[in-house]
């Protein structure tokens, strides 16, 4: 029981770290800023004591939010990301390492498969690329969370698809381009508060890897020309384009509350 217990607080707590970097990378509307500078960062900031990662920078991070107006993190996240797939430092795993324009496509195939395989789907709000950094953490918090749920309800087995999947999205996805991408962000001369957001999110990979069992090989990907930009590679999360809702990926009714099985835990 204990063990049990221990393995849902850290299952809890690692989605807790995920949900605020994802927000932390999320374009900042009114209501997800005020979320990650209060709510999620407070969590975060517990939920990293539980886990007992050694993440330099968080506190300085933590206390940047939550003085930083939003209209400056507004002004920085544009400044870096741009509003295309083809910014100085793009945040979508298709450009990181992909060789022409069917790998691309597959990439952000595969990624949206494993989202729809756990009951996911796209925001209509915020609509944005599967393989967008953001998206891909947010899926790591989704599936913390249903880990700690089925865990709370003594679902070992769907606890255990859960965690399985968690492992193999960073050993295929997450864990493989983002590096890559977080090294760019830190290294670019008009990151600012990105750049301490950089070594914090490579910090949290990093141990969750480790507590995984995940082993990364350290692949220096480079970004792939860019021939043409895809459908969906715009980035219309402006004050027009959002609405407000900082979720980035939507909740499948039977995602969470109904996982009643293996089958189900897994629509």
């Amino acid at each position: 029981m204990k063990t049990s217990s221990r393995r849902f607080d850290e299952a809890l707590a690692r989605g807790q770290v995920y949900r605020f970097l994802s927000a932390a990378f999320t374009y900042p509307t009114e209501v997800g800023y005020a979320a990650l500078q209060a709510e999620f960062s407070q969590e975060a900031a517990g939920a990293l004591a539980v886990l007992g990662w050694p993440v330099d920078g968080f506190e300085e991070l933590h206390n940047v939010l939550r003085d930083r107006p939003r209209e400056q993190f507004e002004s920085e996240h544009v400044a870096i990301f741009g509003h295309t797939a083809a910014g100085e430092v793009p945040p979508y795993e298709a450009r990181y390492g992909a060789g022409h324009l069917f790998q691309e496509t597959h990439c952000m195939a595969d990624v949206a498969g494993f989202y729809r395989a756990f009951g996911l789907e796209a925001s209509d709000t915020c609509p944005e690329r599967p393989d967008h950094i953001a998206v891909e953490l947010e899926f790591m918090h989704v599936l913390a969370i249903k880990e700690a749920y089925a865990l709370n309800r003594e679902w070992l087995e769907q606890a255990e698809v859960c965690r399985e999947a968690q492992a193999q999205f960073l050993r295929d996805h997450l864990g493989r381009w983002a590096p890559a991408f977080l090294r760019r962000l830190a290294d670019d001369g008009k990151s600012g508060i990105f750049n301490v957001l950089a070594g914090v999110t490579t910090a949290c990979l990093e141990a969750d890897c480790r507590a995984l069992g995940v082993r990364i090989e350290s692949v220096a990907l480079e970004l792939a020309p860019i021939d043409f930009e895809p459908a969906g590679s715009d980035f219309p999360c402006g004050a027009e384009g959002c609405g407000g809702d900082p979720t980035l990926i939507r909740i499948a009714p039977r995602a969470m509350t109904q996982a009643t099985s293996a089958k189900e835990g897994m629509e």
